[in-house]
């Protein structure tokens, strides 16, 4: 399987990669807001890279397992990587955006996690773990 991982991730073009690598990143930092920062990013980028139009649209496209393990939608993923102070944006308005709640940063890191290795399954072709 790693050996297969590896040519897949050869192969991918430079979007998949740099998701790729922000994923990898997140994971160094478990636990910090570095690491929601990183999964912000690569959720941004993970929507692009899914087709059609609309998160729900978008959402249909991932692979079964992810779709059925996911506790929010895209588009709340989405909502809070550009409306919580931890992760792309800081303020609106003259004013911090609020922090994550305990509830909301559990399932945005399992959430974005979820996606993004649903991506890596539907455009290289590796499955996700789905499940730990």
């Amino acid at each position: 399987r790693a050996l297969v991982a590896v040519q897949a991730y050869r192969a991918a073009d430079e979007n998949m990669r740099f998701l790729i690598n922000l994923h990898f990143g997140a994971i160094d930092q478990l636990g910090t807001e570095s690491q929601l920062f990183l999964l912000a990013k690569a959720i941004d980028l993970a929507r692009d890279i899914l087709p059609g139009h609309g998160d729900q649209v978008k959402q249909d496209a991932l692979p079964a397992g992810v779709r059925a393990e996911l506790t929010q939608s895209l588009n709340w993923l989405g909502e809070m990587s550009n409306r919580r102070l931890e992760t792309r944006h800081v303020g609106s308005k003259g004013r911090l955006l609020p922090k994550m709640l305990p509830t909301e940063r559990r399932d945005f890191v399992h959430d974005a996690d979820l996606v993004i290795r649903g991506v890596v399954e539907r455009e290289l072709g590796i499955v996700a773990i789905t499940k730990w």
